[in-house]
């Protein structure tokens, strides 16, 4: 599981911020002053009723952004909004995804 000190705080907006998006989240990215990255990810209950499914993509993602982590270029919060095709998707689906993402939009360093 992702530390604390790498998770958005509770109730952060990120006014002013680029997006981007996939199939299975939205992606939106606003630099920071700190020299690490903060990742916050929010799924609705409109996604899936069920916590259990709900929380299962939620440390999917977290889990992977962990591996990911020291790749990634560093001042930047990032939120992901899931969405519902993501419901039922693996974790390769998810991993791919992701990486694409921090490629395209030249995250990776």
């Amino acid at each position: 599981m992702l530390i604390e000190k790498y998770r958005l705080p509770w109730g952060i907006r990120l006014d002013n911020n680029r997006s981007f998006s996939t199939p299975f989240f939205i992606t939106k990215v606003k630099p920071n002053t700190l020299l690490f990255n903060r990742f916050g990810v929010i799924i609705s209950k409109k996604i899936d009723k069920r916590a259990v499914v709900r929380n299962r993509i939620k440390r999917l993602i977290y889990s992977i952004i962990e591996e990911l982590y020291k790749n990634i270029k560093p001042g930047y919060d990032i939120i992901i909004l899931i969405r519902k095709n993501a419901v039922g998707k693996t974790r390769k689906d998810f991993y791919l995804a992701i990486k694409e993402m921090f490629l395209k939009e030249g995250l990776f360093k």
